[in-house]
């Protein structure tokens, strides 16, 4: 694959805003010039649909690619756009157990997870985290990164965003 980067936007439930940060995330770099594909992986095809109702001049990403059916060999699928872009972003189904979301960890230069500051959020992470990890191990260069999303300013936000500080992968300011 040439794309310079793969980016894939990973967690264990829905409602982390998983699809929304990956459609921020490909039209922010788009309007900083990167050519970019979005890459929905999730069945349910959420970040394909809010990239259909988009207005035509919108910056979303350039290319669309949805990938259906669990024994898609998702490098063979994404090398074409891949060759042809800067970054691909793959939003990935909520489920580190999918088919899809298991290839993306495997092709991603960066693993991307959103975290709502909630106690069921931060447990979710932990699995996160350790299947990051573990891939760190055989792929050193694999970076993964926290992103706490819908900083709520209560004081059990202020206690969960507290304890992910004492996770292994880095926390990014929200």
């Amino acid at each position: 694959m040439s794309a310079r980067r793969l980016i894939a936007l990973i967690s264990q439930k829905g409602g982390s805003g998983k699809t929304t940060v990956s459609l921020q995330l490909a039209a922010g770099l788009g309007l900083q010039g990167y050519r970019v594909a979005l890459a929905d992986l999730d069945p349910q095809e959420s970040a394909s649909r809010w990239a259909e109702l988009a207005p035509a001049d919108a910056p979303i990403a350039s290319e669309v690619l949805q990938l259906k059916g669990s024994a898609v060999d998702m490098a063979e699928a994404l090398r074409p756009v891949a060759r042809r872009v800067d970054v691909v972003v793959m939003d990935c189904p909520p489920s580190i157990e999918h088919p899809h979301t298991m290839s993306a960890l495997e092709l991603c230069d960066v693993a991307l997870v959103p975290v709502v500051p909630s106690p069921t959020d931060l447990w979710a992470t932990r699995g996160i985290e350790r299947l990051i990890l573990d891939r760190q191990r055989s792929r050193p260069a694999l970076c993964g990164v926290l992103l706490p999303n819908r900083v709520m300013r209560t004081a059990l936000a202020g206690d969960v965003l507290e304890v992910l500080q004492d996770f292994k992968l880095p926390v990014l300011d929200a």
